[in-house]
Parts: C-alpha cells; sequence; structure tokens
C-alpha cells in the first residue's frame, strides 16, 4: 500500500498581479520591527522549503516509490475550508494509506502567547498516532526544541490538543493541524521569518514522511 501525504497550506498568499495579500486583514499582524507578518504568505514559504527538501532527498525513489506527497492550494488563493475537504477527500482512495497535515501559525488575543502546537480531531485516531511522530521529528532538532516552547496536553494520554476544527473532522484522512509558533508575537515572528528555521521545520517533514512511509 502506496503512502501519501498531503499539506493543506493554510490560507491565502500574495496576489502576484495586485501585490496584496489575499486574506487581509484576516491572519496578519503588524510589526513596527519587521512590518506585516502575514501568515498565509509564511505557510507558502514553508511548503517551498519542503519541496525544495524533498526533492532534493529524492523521496519517492530512495523509498521505491513507497510514499508521494503533494499540496493544495498550489497559488496564492484563499480556498475555502469546503473546498480544501472536498479535494482532500478525493485525492485520498483505497490504495493510499494519507495522511493530511495542516501547516500555520497561530496568533493570540493578548499577542503574548509563544511555541510550537499540534491539534487533531477528538477521540482516538490514526491522526493521534501521525501527530506524535512530528512531535518526535520536532523534540528531534536541538534548534526548535530549544527555540520554540512545546504547547502539550496529556490530558487525554497523547501529546496534541483536540480540536473541532473543521480540516480536522470532515477530511476521510487522518489530519493534524500544526501551528509552527505565534506570529503576533514579536520573539516568534522573528524566529519564524528565519530562514534556517523554516528549513528545519521542513527537514522535520522529512524525516517524518520517511518513518511514516513505512510505519
Amino acid at each position: 500500500m502506496s503512502r501519501l501525504i498531503i499539506f493543506d497550506v493554510g490560507h491565502g498568499g500574495i496576489d502576484p498581479e495586485l501585490g496584496e495579500y489575499v486574506t487581509a486583514p484576516n491572519k496578519r499582524h503588524y510589526h513596527s520591527e519587521i512590518g506585516w507578518f502575514n501568515e498565509g504568505e509564511w505557510n507558502r514559504s514553508l511548503m517551498k522549503s519542503i519541496q525544495g527538501v524533498f526533492n532534493s532527498y529524492n523521496l519517492k525513489a530512495k523509498l521505491n516509490e513507497q510514499i508521494r506527497y503533494t499540496w493544495y492550494p498550489f497559488d496564492h488563493r484563499d480556498v475555502s475550508l469546503w473546498d480544501r475537504v472536498l479535494s482532500y477527500n478525493e485525492m485520498t482512495n483505497a490504495q493510499d494509506r494519507a495522511v493530511i497535515i495542516s501547516l500555520h501559525a497561530n496568533a493570540s488575543v493578548n499577542h503574548n502567547a509563544t511555541g510550537f502546537e499540534l491539534f487533531t480531531s477528538k477521540g482516538e485516531t490514526l491522526a493521534d498516532k501521525y501527530a506524535t511522530m512530528i512531535a518526535d521529528e520536532f523534540k528531534f532538532d536541538p534548534v526548535l526544541s530549544s527555540e520554540f516552547t512545546f504547547r502539550k496536553d496529556y490530558s487525554d494520554g497523547d501529546i496534541d490538543k483536540e480540536a473541532d476544527f473543521y480540516v480536522l473532522k470532515r477530511t476521510t484522512a487522518p489530519a493534524v493541524l500544526v501551528e509552527h509558533g505565534f506570529f503576533d508575537n514579536l520573539e516568534d515572528a522573528f524566529k519564524l521569518i528565519n530562514t534556517d528555521i523554516i528549513d528545519r521545520f521542513a527537514n522535520m517533514y522529512l524525516r517524518f514522511a520517511i518513518k511514516f512511509a513505512f510505519n
């Protein structure tokens, strides 16, 4: 049985013709030190790094065609949750063991929250196993694990938090939503825009993918 990773690239990006953030005024925060942090734009920067890391490793060839990956949306559009889930459910089939990883950065009301979080749907599902695998790869990286607080929740016996997010509840394949840091917190924002940090997150997903291929 082949494996499929679908990266859900959260929110929208920059319209190439207008030069405007399509999700504005939402999912962004202005820092006087660095300017606008647009979450959807950052999510696409991370996805671009993931593509580079996966392609450099030559994932499919090295793992004997055991795994493939894709992402959506492919462009700057802020696609509705309904359309995203419909697309993901169409991508998966009986021949694939699939996982959906939803890429995000977080925000808080008072702008002082910080840290890395993993979310799955409520109850015990296969997504909990995959979230734990991602958590292990996060903790494996000495820079990520020292620079970002891991906001854990062991109340249900595993490390991730549970939520009723649409993309977690409505997909036929297990889904994990990852909040890589808080973009409205200046300290986290500085870290998130660091290309070394972005590449480390991308390599975190590569290590996960290698284990997912045979797990």
